[in-house]
């Protein structure tokens, strides 16, 4: 706003300020001189009557109470009726009290019970002393003292009584017009300070008003002279110092003004260049087909940033990144054209090392995941093995304590009396053994025969896991980084594959919803990093939970949005203050672990244009991990 009015304006504008800020001093005067008269109309009209009444009401008690004892000394009735009218001027005050406006509705009540204490005083009092009276006048008029003893106590007590709650009530008036008093002199004081506060507070507007109205001249002499002045300075310093070329041309793109950047950049000297053309930079082709197009669309929308080639004075042609833009006057009239051009010539060399430096990269890291495959591979290749050891082993066992080895003992006997076999079996008492041995060879030839056979089952399943793993490991071998349309099915059932050895180790139960979903394409090395990461991370998660209770479902579902996989598992699960840091890099909750597995998946998941994320309950609710691909 300041920007764009004169000076002339300006200077009103902070002398309006002045005067305002006096007017609204002015007015917090008015407002508050307002306040101050609500508070002494509030003390003239309700604290000064209360007060004065209050009093009354006290000094008319004690007025009242000294008749009814003056009526006792002189037995003059004529006290008593004084001390009833005096009620009545208690009373009367009272209800002054109550009728009166802003009296709050506790006073109020206050007041009304001290009203109905002193007429039930009054009552008493009246009743009591009048009796007395009349006795004593009648005992006077016939000369008798004789009166009954019971009649006196009980005249005694209500007298004693009357007097104690005279001063009882006498107190309770005392401290009613005390309040009152109290409230009236709390009302003063708070008037006299709050007039001296207005005092002060109209004071200190005032002079923040003018502190304001300096400021805002000094602002303004400040933007409109010295800051432009300064600004101007400091903008010439850096156009000539930037290490970007900066020129500037009129309308016919005639140079008016270049730095020492743009000069150097093209091989001038900043005097040489003066009022020469912009075409001077350009060959003749690049005005044709880049140029000219270049500035129609730069008149159209006023500016326009593009890379362009430039020539030197020598000839030669390197690439610069040029932004080109209009100049307008204030009337919005296009004045000058102004460039700001960098040669990009190292940074064109650099992109291309980077991009080749990239591919290498990539290839690195596909052949790093092979090889990560492959350790795996063999790391649940080197499980089976173990099973196939310990098969094989049972064999040998088997062989060693094979019915053979009494065979050949048998056979032995047999032939050391193959002569005379008639004899051997009539009259030798080992024949009936042997014969009772031959018989029972046909029991542990077939349970020797059943066991070799169960062996051997187990060995041709394991050799046709170690078959399937290395089958699935080396369709991957040679896979590229290139997005494939491939069911997630298969990957999941390789990813199951390659695992199976640690999976059967350590009991796991897998389970698999595989649904008919859309195919969308998907790096296949990388999917199944992923899918093998997640089934190790699931069995470590399960191995602190009984071998029964260890399950791992595999599902995929889809929608009309995208696809999902999902990774299931029953293990310990994750901490809610885990759950964002999870796949943040060297991030681990195991105390073996390295923190690079997921976070690597999650960058995968990344490039493949899709997103991974995790679901847990909490600590040992098992989690859900989640993998999302775009349709």
């Amino acid at each position: 706003m300041i920007k764009s009015i004169n000076i002339t304006q300006k200077i009103w504008l902070s002398i309006s300020v002045l005067v305002l800020g006096y007017f609204a001093s002015m007015a917090v005067g008015f407002y508050l001189g307002g306040q101050t008269e609500k508070r002494l109309y509030g003390v003239s009209e309700v604290l000064l009557p209360a007060v004065k009444q209050s009093q009354l009401a006290l000094s008319s008690f004690k007025e009242e109470f000294r008749m009814y004892y003056d009526a006792v000394i002189s037995a003059e009735e004529s006290f008593i009726e004084s001390a009833d009218n005096k009620s009545i001027e208690v009373i009367a005050a009272l209800n002054i009290i109550v009728n009166l406006k802003g009296i709050t509705q506790e006073r109020i009540k206050e007041t009304k019970r001290i009203i109905q204490r002193v007429k039930v005083f009054n009552n008493s009092a009246k009743n009591v002393y009048s009796v007395i009276i009349n006795q004593f006048n009648e005992n006077y008029d016939k000369n008798e003292e004789k009166e009954s003893s019971n009649s006196n106590e009980f005249l005694d007590d209500q007298v004693l009584r009357l007097g104690k709650d005279a001063r009882l009530l006498q107190k309770i008036l005392k401290d009613f017009a005390d309040n009152f008093s109290s409230d009236l002199k709390y009302e003063l004081f708070s008037i006299s300070k709050r007039t001296k506060q207005q005092r002060y507070t109209n004071l200190i507007v005032f002079i923040f008003v003018v502190i304001i109205a300096l400021s805002l001249i000094f602002v303004i002499v400040s933007q409109s002279i010295s800051r432009p002045l300064k600004k101007t300075f400091m903008l010439e310093s850096v156009v000539k110092q930037s290490i970007d070329g900066i020129a500037v041309s009129d309308m016919d793109m005639k140079l008016e003004f270049i730095n020492r950047s743009w000069a150097d950049m093209h091989g001038y000297k900043v005097e040489e260049m003066m009022g020469k053309e912009m075409k001077i930079f350009y060959t003749k082709e690049q005005l044709r087909g880049n140029i000219k197009p270049f500035l129609s669309e730069v008149n159209k929308i006023g500016v326009k940033a593009a890379e362009v080639g430039h020539v030197r004075k020598n000839g030669e042609t390197f690439p610069a990144m040029m932004t080109m833009s209009l100049l307008k006057d204030s009337n919005g009239k296009p004045i000058n054209y102004v460039y700001i051009a960098r040669d990009i010539t190292i940074q064109k060399k650099n992109e291309a090392e980077l991009k080749t430096a990239r591919k290498e990269l990539i290839e690195k890291a596909h052949k790093a995941g092979m090889a990560d495959i492959a350790t795996g591979t063999l790391h649940n290749v080197g499980n089976i093995l173990n099973s196939v050891k310990t098969s094989t082993q049972a064999i040998a066992d088997t062989m060693e304590k094979s019915p053979l080895n009494g065979l050949n003992k048998a056979n032995k006997m047999l032939r050391d009396n193959i002569d005379y076999l008639e004899e051997f079996f009539t009259n030798n008492p080992k024949s009936k053994k042997l014969m009772q041995y031959y018989l029972k060879l046909e029991d542990g030839f077939n349970k020797e025969k059943d066991s070799m056979k169960q062996h051997l089952e187990r060995l041709f399943d394991k050799v046709d896991i170690i078959d399937s793993v290395v089958s699935a490991q080396q369709s991957y071998a040679g896979s590229t980084g290139f997005e494939e349309e491939t069911a997630f099915s298969e990957i999941i059932e390789d990813a199951i594959t390659m695992q199976s050895g640690s999976v059967k180790q350590y009991n796991i139960a897998i389970t698999k919803d595989l649904k008919d979903i859309p195919i969308v394409p998907v790096q296949k090395t990388k999917l199944v990093h992923i899918l093998i990461n997640l089934i190790q991370n699931a069995k470590d998660a399960m191995l602190s939970i009984p071998p029964e209770d260890r399950k791992l479902k595999i599902k995929t579902e889809s929608n009309n949005e995208a696809v999902f996989i999902k990774v299931i598992d029953s293990g310990s699960g994750i901490d809610k203050e885990h759950i964002e840091k999870i796949f943040s890099h060297g991030f681990t909750t195991k105390k073996t672990g390295h923190g690079f597995g997921l976070h690597s998946s999650a960058n995968y998941m990344t490039e493949m244009g899709g997103k991974m994320w995790v679901e847990s309950e909490g600590k040992g609710k098992g989690s859900t991990f989640v993998l999302r691909f775009s349709l």
